[in-house]
């Protein structure tokens, strides 16, 4: 089941992609709408596909990306945050811990 012939276990061996009904965000998160300016997705960086725990131990992680990145409009960087660039941020979590995040104008390659 690896594709690595791009043949599809379907009739005509293409991927199908089905649409699936929106059922909304579970209640406890419904809760946090509107009470904060912005909604931030924890998204995923290159190889950080699970909850980072062992990172701070991986020195060509730590190096690459010492501080999590977040990807912002700069119109609304200036306008609404009236932040400089490059800046340093808390982002607090009402569920969590805090963490430093520096908002740059490129990400690196």
């Amino acid at each position: 089941m690896n594709y690595m012939d791009y043949q599809f276990g379907t009739d005509d061996k293409k991927a199908h992609f089905l649409p699936a009904p929106w059922t909304g965000l579970p209640e406890p998160v419904e809760k946090l709408r509107g009470k904060h300016k912005f909604w931030i997705n924890n998204g995923r960086a290159n190889h950080i596909w699970q909850t980072a725990f062992h990172d701070k131990y991986q020195a060509f992680r730590n190096e690459r990306y010492p501080m999590a990145p977040i990807e912002m409009n700069p119109v609304e960087q200036r306008l609404i945050l009236a932040m400089a660039r490059p800046s340093l941020l808390e982002r607090v979590l009402d569920a969590s811990d805090s963490l430093g995040i520096r908002v740059v104008d490129v990400i690196p390659a």
